[in-house]
């Protein structure tokens, strides 16, 4: 059975509140989606149970029924990747402007929720890897 992306696209949503993401029409979201995901994808690769290379963006789909586990997961490195973007994007109006671009405390925060998002992440994936011993 597969596991389209949608559920995938759908358990990263849950995790965030952007409504700038969520103004963009649907087929530009779900390339901004699809490019997240695919970024969680090399990152979970090497220890996933289930191929998540074996997906096809025709059909929007993985090929494997992707464990509850691995959604959770996936969609954690998402919100790294997302926030991440975030950051790095604040960092460059920073230089390119010679001056902060949104308040110094907003920066700061976005920075520490990376931070703790990848944190999560990562230590969702030691779980992983302790439990399917890969």
């Amino acid at each position: 059975m597969a596991t389209q992306y949608s559920v995938v696209f759908e358990a990263f949503l849950n995790k965030i509140s952007d409504d700038d993401l969520l103004s963009i029409d649907e087929t530009n979201r779900n390339l901004i989606l699809l490019g997240l995901m695919r970024s969680a994808c090399a990152e979970f690769k090497n220890l996933c149970v289930e191929d998540l290379s074996k997906r096809d963006d025709t059909t929007s789909e993985f090929e494997e029924d992707l464990s509850d586990e691995s959604i959770e997961i996936l969609a954690k490195l998402m919100v790294v990747e997302w926030l991440g973007q975030k950051v790095r994007k604040n960092d460059w109006f920073e230089i390119a402007l010679g001056t902060k671009f949104s308040p110094a405390e907003q920066l700061k925060q976005t920075r520490e929720t990376y931070n703790e998002a990848k944190k999560d992440a990562k230590k969702s994936m030691i779980d992983y890897s302790f439990i399917h011993k890969k």
